[in-house]
């Protein structure tokens, strides 16, 4: 992150010394989502913090920006980088006068003013333009359980006007404001854009303490119940021949759940068979797991600064009608991390960089994990595949995703594999597929229009997707027999 501004110890004994009714504090780690339909997360974590006079200052998180030239890091084939300095959904930064006035600025440098000393039926405008202004009011003073946790909150109402004072009914007319004596800021809105997108957001995930999504842990990862069904494809195929090559099916049956202070364990019903085989292995295993063993903790949707580029997202996603949170991880080793500019630039690796990718699903485990590292050669005398994905599983009686059958070919229309991943996505998705003969994939807009095609020549295939524009699009899979689609969302 950029270099951390000075923080004086007496500004850490006032923003540290409990809430009180202040929105969050210099340490606060919070995350949020979309309200009232749970979608995407936005998270808190401040950069840095400063006393600028009598203000409290918060410089948010930040994620790559422009371009500049390097004066401290040389990156393969050049001097530039991508600096890290757009601000999230926060906007660009918050002061606080100590007096219970916030002020929020967008990236546009629009400022956000919130009173939240308002009492009674009195009305504070925060955001007006030409055409529009929004004001708070005081709705009560209350008790509320969030997260499972008691606290004495504040409930301010958010009204819309035009600029005559007219009602707009808008997302964000009528919704509330909610702030905590000690959990702070319980439920808001989306600052960076405001007022081109207004999104009401409430909290989800609490650091100190540690409420709802904080963290990601075994024990909320591998939630399963008795009765539940679990399909892995455990596929490695090295870019040669090779007597490790592999395609197998792993099916797991929960049979019974043990949990205990350090662990959680299952007892399930194992059926193994690889593919094109007319045999299978059956037996009864123990599934152990660690509970508080950590995936990932908050924040997750910034890219941290580490050596390698590593994108995270925590997004809520639909596996036929059952809505799970999932978290993937996405690994680029063509890019690299500078601490010196605080920014990112090309790695040299020799040829193209592996393919790194892990999908976490709340409920599930690990839903995919992919490993792929490309040939340099032709013919290619080096690289591998390597990935173990869910392709069925059952949970709460819903099924989900074709099961492979033990003797049935990939040639079977019915049993064809389709998996786009990740979905939503930004940049890029995986196309996963269990027949590449005769086979092509292209991308439609919802007006069934093509915008892009490829014949397939791998079971595993990325598409570039950043130059299209955000909205719904179907993936269509078209083979020797069949025709399948999937429906991905470009965020």
């Amino acid at each position: 992150m950029k270099q951390i501004l000075t923080i004086t110890l007496l500004l850490l004994s006032i923003l540290c010394f409990g809430q009180d009714y202040k929105l969050f504090n210099a340490s606060s780690q919070k995350v949020y989502t979309n309200f009232p339909v749970p979608d995407s997360t936005f998270s808190i974590a401040f950069d840095s913090a400063a006393l600028v006079g009598t203000d409290s200052v918060y410089y948010n998180f930040t994620q790559p920006g422009m371009i500049i030239t390097s004066q401290n890091c040389q990156f393969w084939g050049g001097p530039q980088c991508t600096k890290q300095d757009r601000q999230t959904w926060l906007g660009a930064r918050i002061m606080y006068n100590n007096a219970s006035i916030y002020n929020f600025f967008t990236l546009d440098g629009e400022m956000l003013s919130f009173d939240f000393s308002v009492s009674g039926e009195d009305s504070t405008l925060f955001f007006e333009n030409q055409a529009e202004k929004f004001y708070i009011t005081f709705e009560k003073a209350d008790t509320l359980t969030v997260l499972n946790y008691a606290d004495s909150v504040r409930i301010y109402t958010i009204i819309h006007t035009d600029a005559s004072g007219s009602t707009i009914n808008s997302t964000l007319n009528g919704e509330q404001i909610i702030v905590a004596k000690t959990l702070g800021l319980i439920q808001f809105l989306q600052v960076d854009a405001f007022p081109g997108i207004l999104n009401p957001v409430y909290l989800i995930g609490n650091v100190s303490p540690d409420l709802g999504l904080a963290k990601l842990t075994n024990e909320i990862l591998y939630e399963h119940s008795v009765g539940d069904e679990i399909q892995i494809r455990d596929y490695l195929n090295y870019n040669y021949p090779s007597s490790d090559n592999h395609e197998r099916y792993i099916k797991y049956t929960f049979r019974s759940k043990t949990v205990t202070m350090d662990s959680i364990s299952y007892q399930a019903d194992r059926h193994v068979f690889d593919k094109g085989s007319s045999t299978s292995t059956n037996d009864i295993v123990e599934l152990t797991y660690l509970r508080n063993e950590i995936i990932t903790k908050l924040p997750y949707d910034y890219l941290k600064p580490e050596y390698y580029l590593a994108t995270r997202k925590l997004y809520m996603n639909d596996y036929c009608g059952l809505n799970l949170w999932t978290y993937s991880v996405n690994q680029d080793r063509g890019l690299r991390y500078c601490s010196d500019e605080n920014c990112w630039g090309s790695n040299d690796v020799p040829g193209p960089p592996p393919t790194e990718e892990t999908i976490y699903t709340i409920g599930l485990g690990i839903f995919n994990n992919l490993y792929s590292d490309h040939a340099i050669a032709t013919p290619p005398t080096s690289g591998y595949t390597l990935s173990q994905s869910v392709i069925y599983f059952k949970k709460n009686s819903i099924s989900c995703g074709s099961e492979a059958i033990l003797g049935i070919e990939e040639n079977n229309p019915k049993r064809i594999l389709l998996r786009v991943y990740p979905n939503p996505a930004e940049d890029f998705i995986t196309i996963e597929t269990s027949v590449t003969k005769e086979s092509s994939v292209s991308i439609n807009n919802l007006h069934g229009q093509e915008i892009y095609k490829q014949h397939l020549s791998d079971k595993l295939t990325r598409i570039d997707i950043s130059n299209l524009k955000r909205g719904f699009y179907l993936v269509k899979l078209t083979t020797e027999n069949s025709v399948l689609v999937e429906k991905i969302i470009l965020e």
